[in-house]
Formats: C-alpha cells, sequence, structure tokens
C-alpha cells in the first residue's frame, strides 16, 4: 500500500530470471533477422536461376515457389548462421539505450560516448548488412555456406571494387530518390483525398499525415531493402560470368551489360580514373577457371 493508501502489486526479479528475460529478449532479434534472411535466400535463389539461362522465357512464377522451398529446405542453418551475426548488434543497441540515459549526468563526455557508440554500431551493422547479402547471394549462385559465401563474394567483390563501386553508387541514388517520391506522393495524395473528403469537419489533419507519413515511408523502406537484395544478388551474379564464362558463353544480356558498363564509365570519368584492360575488355583475360554450361555453377 503506497502513502495514498492505493495497493499495488510489486514483483521482484532474480537475477537467473533477468538473464532469461535478455535472452528471450535476444531470441526475438534473432528470430526476426532469420525470418529476413530465409526471404533474402529466396529471392537470391530466384534471381540466380533466372540469371544463368538463356531463354529469360523460360522462367516463370514458378521460379520463386521452387525457390522458396529450397531456401527453406536446403539453406535453413545459412539463415540462421548469418542472422545470428545480425542479431550479435543488439545488445550495442542496449549500450546506447543505456548512455542515452546517463548523458545528463556524465556531461560532455557521456555526448562523446553516445556519439561514438552510435558510430560503432552504424558502421558494424551497414558492414555486416553487406557482408550477409553478399554471402547470401553466392550462397544462392553456388550453394556454399554462409562463412565460405561470405568469404568468396567478398573476395569477389574486392577483385572488382572499381565496378562495384560505380554501379552501388548509382544504385544507392536511384533507392534513395524512389523513397523520397514514393512517400511524398503518398503523402500528398493523401493530404488530397482528406482535405476533399472532410469538408472541414476535422479541425486539423495533422494526426491522420503523421500516420500515413509513416506508413508509406515503412513501406518504401521495405521495398528498397527487397530491390537493393535483388541488386546485389545481380551484381554477385555478373562478376562471377564475366570472370568464369568466355565472351560467347556468358549469361549476362545486352542492356545489363551495357549498364553495367556506362555506371563504370561514368564512375571512371567522375574520378578521373583509367580502367584497366580487364575491365574495359569483360573480365576476358583475368585468370580464373572458365566453364562451359550454367550447371556448374548452379
Amino acid at each position: 500500500t503506497d502513502d495514498e493508501g492505493y495497493e499495488h502489486r510489486a514483483f521482484d526479479f532474480t537475477t537467473e530470471q533477468k538473464y532469461k528475460m535478455l535472452f528471450l529478449v535476444f531470441e526475438l532479434f534473432w528470430t526476426t533477422q532469420f525470418i529476413v534472411a530465409v526471404g533474402q535466400i529466396a529471392l537470391a535463389l530466384a534471381i540466380a536461376q533466372w540469371y544463368f539461362v538463356h531463354d529469360k522465357s523460360e522462367i516463370g512464377t514458378g521460379t520463386f515457389v521452387v525457390a522458396v522451398f529450397e531456401a527453406s529446405w536446403f539453406h535453413m542453418g545459412t539463415a540462421a548462421f548469418g542472422s545470428l551475426f545480425l542479431s550479435l548488434t543488439a545488445p550495442f543497441r542496449w549500450l546506447l539505450v543505456f548512455i542515452d540515459r546517463q548523458v545528463t549526468k556524465c556531461g560532455s563526455v557521456g555526448k562523446v560516448l553516445k556519439c561514438c557508440c552510435c558510430l560503432c554500431t552504424c558502421c558494424i551493422e551497414r558492414c555486416l548488412n553487406y557482408l550477409s547479402k553478399g554471402a547470401y547471394a553466392h550462397t544462392a549462385i553456388f550453394s556454399h555456406d554462409f562463412l565460405q559465401g561470405g568469404r568468396e563474394a567478398f573476395n569477389l567483390v574486392a577483385r572488382n571494387v572499381a565496378r562495384v563501386t560505380a554501379v552501388s553508387v548509382v544504385c544507392d541514388y536511384i533507392l534513395l530518390i524512389m523513397v523520397g517520391v514514393v512517400t511524398a506522393s503518398v503523402t500528398a495524395l493523401s493530404y488530397a483525398v482528406l482535405m476533399s473528403q472532410l469538408d472541414g469537419d476535422w479541425a486539423s489533419v495533422g494526426a491522420p499525415m503523421v500516420v500515413i507519413l509513416g506508413i508509406s515511408l515503412f513501406v518504401a523502406w521495405l521495398t528498397v531493402e527487397l530491390l537493393g537484395m535483388a541488386m546485389t544478388t545481380v551484381q554477385i551474379a555478373y562478376l562471377a560470368d564475366m570472370e568464369m564464362f568466355r565472351p560467347g558463353d556468358r549469361f549476362v544480356s545486352k542492356d545489363l551489360k551495357q549498364y553495367m558498363d556506362d555506371a563504370h564509365r561514368f564512375h571512371l570519368e567522375s574520378t578521373k580514373g583509367e580502367a584497366s584492360n580487364d575491365e574495359t575488355q569483360g573480365f576476358a583475360s583475368r585468370d580464373q577457371p572458365t566453364y562451359q554450361s550454367a550447371a556448374d555453377v548452379y
């Protein structure tokens, strides 16, 4: 009973119970990342099957269904292991919350520490996200495990860092513009519809517009994540295709090849660089194994 005479219950948790609750929170992060990883692998499998086929008309809607089955049956361990790395960033977020509450007590030192932790957490999370996407894409193409797929994908990107940088910069700008356009368009259209239907019945449409803005931004972000994974898979497949196959046996389409070359040329011109023979001739002179059919790849 408190000072005002109201009765309430108080719960005391033991140290073991607190650790168990923290473990359940960690499992929540791991489960969400695992679901996302399975979806990314399924998408990468579908795109890999589409890419390594000369006649693209052979690919239908059943390709994604088969990809979902293969991801759920053959690559669950890869998804679980990869999602574990991403879920390990959760303790850093908890640390940031704790530091944020202690900023007023520590003054400027606490603020500097908070900024450093935010920077480190963002860098670690972005690196793990990029490496995991590359590992999933490489796993979808070559059926490697997560660690081997991540290592091979990193080496593949490192050997073609100029071309990857050029395409990534262009894709990032396109995705950023798409998020802004989708969010602004949906919000503006919703505002026009609300103003035409309400006829002054509401004092303000500020609260509904904030909700609509948040939902549209969330949906646009999900779409960008989906397209980002697709672009990463196409990029990994393109680099592997350029390195492993002879020019006459490659699976890249003319439009995709032209886009990659234009993006690379634009990047070289903007940085005042010069392309090497391997880059201008489509990796033809690289000392990499050459295969005769897609059966050796996928």
